[in-house]
């Protein structure tokens, strides 16, 4: 089993961030924002759809305020997140997101 264990946050003005806190995966992933509230943990072979869960935790926005995160494997090379605000609007300016992914090893 390989894992990820992550906080992320992301200020309008500043690229994403991920503060890394455990992780066995080979490699680094890269988090980047593809629009507003789209953002994705990118690296090449590590996420398999049908080997992959994703858990996601509750924290703020940076304006204080709730917000609803959800993300999902989207295929091998990736990991999908969308960050909305309560009334379901796509938003940046987020903080202390935690993520955690697990990926079963292959047979």
């Amino acid at each position: 089993m390989r894992t990820y264990t992550a906080i992320l946050s992301h200020y309008p003005t500043d690229p994403p961030t991920a503060n890394v806190l455990d992780s066995t995966l080979v490699g680094t992933p890269a988090l980047v924002r593809n629009d507003v509230g789209l953002f994705e943990l990118v690296l090449n072979g590590a996420f398999p759809a049908d080997a992959t869960v994703v858990f996601v935790g509750f924290a703020a926005l940076a304006i204080g305020d709730e917000y609803d995160a959800k993300a999902k494997s989207t295929g091998l090379n990736s990991i999908a997140i969308e960050v909305r605000d309560a009334a379901g609007n796509l938003i940046d300016g987020f903080e202390k997101l935690s993520i955690h992914i697990m990926v079963k090893d292959p047979a």
